[in-house]
């Protein structure tokens, strides 16, 4: 098992800049990280002065190793996961077989057994991340019974409100799980979000949270937004957008704090012919999970 995000939330950050860097096929209003998490620091000042310094003690670690340090090829991070499934009977109580092809997704995009790797700009053939964490639906619940990973709850929270942060009463102890929370519709112009960890947000609220439409690639699914969670995840283990935190690609040359990863504005499309941007000279990673440009392939190492 992990480090409490918000207990010890340096072991869990120090894991990521280890193993990855900077997820994806969003447009611009569909993930919402930006929103809620910057919505979150300017009414808590403090959280912020310690998020930030938090983040200055993960990039001196960061600094402090090699750029494409080599994860252990002998350990394995196994990630307990759960779902919370909120409904009222209607299409949004998704099948188990939908979570079933959700899980593939996730673990073959965080493993580089996504075959569209082939596709690749060349500049980042040698760059791509196998992160190497393996995603299970947990198997034992918090009072020690057997469950199956997905729970499903009756009610009209599905319509989810992003501001009400004592909603989350069905979250499992984030320190031993990952969870996320299945809903109809956000109440911001996004599909999915996830605070990021040390920001000082109450334990309940650990949490990823997405509409059923962005799960899986089956069901009231679409291979098109199969990826989604694939971002989430990465911003639930730290990892900004290719450049920066906020929810706007293609307006300023930005930065992920993530060192292979090259500065960027962002992109809302797929267009590799045109993605000299910032510097003449050097290329951006359009393809990055982390970007909006709907053809997120790869993480960096």
């Amino acid at each position: 098992m992990y480090n409490s995000r918000y207990g010890n939330g340096l072991v869990k950050n120090f894991m990521v800049v280890i193993a990855t860097a900077s997820v994806m096929l969003l447009h611009a209003q569909e993930c919402g990280q930006a929103i809620v998490n910057n919505t979150w620091l300017a009414k808590h000042p403090q959280a912020k002065v310690n998020y930030d310094n938090l983040q200055a003690q993960i990039k001196q670690l960061e600094n402090s190793i090699s750029n494409h340090a080599s994860r252990d090829s002998g350990t394995v991070y196994r990630i307990p996961v759960v779902f919370h499934i909120l409904h009222q009977n209607g299409p949004e109580n998704i099948s188990d077989a939908q979570i079933y092809d959700q899980m593939a997704i996730l673990n073959r995009d965080y493993n580089k057994q996504n075959a569209d790797t082939a596709v690749i700009d060349s500049v980042f053939k040698n760059n791509i991340a196998n992160v190497g964490f393996t995603f299970e639906l947990a198997k034992i619940d918090p009072d020690g019974r057997c469950t199956n990973g997905i729970t499903r709850h009756y009610t009209h929270k599905t319509n989810w409100n992003v501001e009400d942060l004592s909603d989350f009463i069905y979250t499992w102890p984030p320190s031993q799980y990952l969870n996320i929370y299945i809903v109809t519709k956000l109440s911001i112009n996004a599909t999915a979000y996830s605070f990021l960890p040390g920001i000082g947000i109450p334990d309940s609220a650990d949490v990823i949270v997405m509409t059923h439409k962005m799960c899986g690639s089956i069901g009231t699914a679409t291979v098109a937004n199969s990826r989604v969670l694939t971002h989430e995840v990465a911003h639930w283990f730290n990892v900004a957008h290719t450049w920066g935190s906020s929810n706007s690609p293609g307006v300023a040359c930005g930065d992920d704090d993530i060192n292979d990863t090259p500065i960027t504005k962002g992109f809302s499309t797929c267009n590799l012919s045109n993605c000299n941007v910032c510097d003449t000279s050097i290329r951006e990673n359009v393809q990055n999970y982390m970007d909006y440009s709907f053809c997120g392939r790869m993480f960096t190492i």
